[in-house]
């Protein structure tokens, strides 16, 4: 009699528990449905959206994973936000910000990696860029590192351009070449000699 008398209410407990899961089941994927079509709808709006929510840090660990793909990705990012505007003219200023060597290395190794790409070079040419690394070439407190650095950075913005190749002369930037050019070749010959 006993079993008798729990069984409608075992079966109205499993109905019960039967539709609470189907109701959290419906709402689960009516909510994941929704989460999915708002990030759809932003990433098709502004991809860069999803991308400038990724912070500095997150993006600086992502260059040094062991996923190539991720380094890419990541390196990619952070030049792509480098050539905003705002981002930009910070660097050119940092180039020529004399106080502090390392950020003005770092400033330097910026404009010459993001002067590598030829769409980057126009922008980087207008927000004063050259001039920023011509400061830096012929500063006479500059080392032979930032030199070195500074001179990538300067071919790769003149290179194909006969206009800004006239810049190394109005910048005065020849007699600096000069200079470094006889200390690497200095310094070359004496590695030879010691070996």
């Amino acid at each position: 009699m006993l079993n008798r008398m729990s069984s409608p209410n075992l079966v109205s407990g499993n109905a019960i528990a039967y539709v609470a899961g189907m109701t959290c089941i419906f709402l689960g994927s009516y909510a994941l449905e929704k989460v999915r079509e708002q990030l759809n709808r932003s990433l098709d709006s502004n991809p860069e959206n999803f991308q400038d929510g990724i912070t500095l840090d997150a993006l600086g660990q992502l260059t040094r994973s062991e996923n190539v793909a991720l380094q890419r990705s990541a390196a990619q990012m952070l030049m792509d936000r480098a050539m905003h505007d705002e981002n930009l003219q910070d660097i050119v200023l940092s180039c020529q910000n004399t106080s502090d060597r390392l950020d003005r290395l770092k400033a330097c190794t910026t404009l010459g990696l993001l002067s590598k790409n030829d769409e980057n070079r126009p922008k980087i040419l207008r927000c004063g860029g050259l001039e920023a690394l011509a400061g830096c070439l012929i500063d006479a407190d500059s080392d032979l590192t930032l030199k070195r650095v500074t001179i990538i950075g300067v071919f790769d913005l003149i290179y194909n351009s006969d206009e800004n190749k006239d810049c190394l002369v109005e910048f005065g930037m020849l007699p600096a070449l000069l200079e470094i050019l006889e200390v690497c070749v200095y310094n070359h010959m004496q590695e030879n000699v010691n070996t």
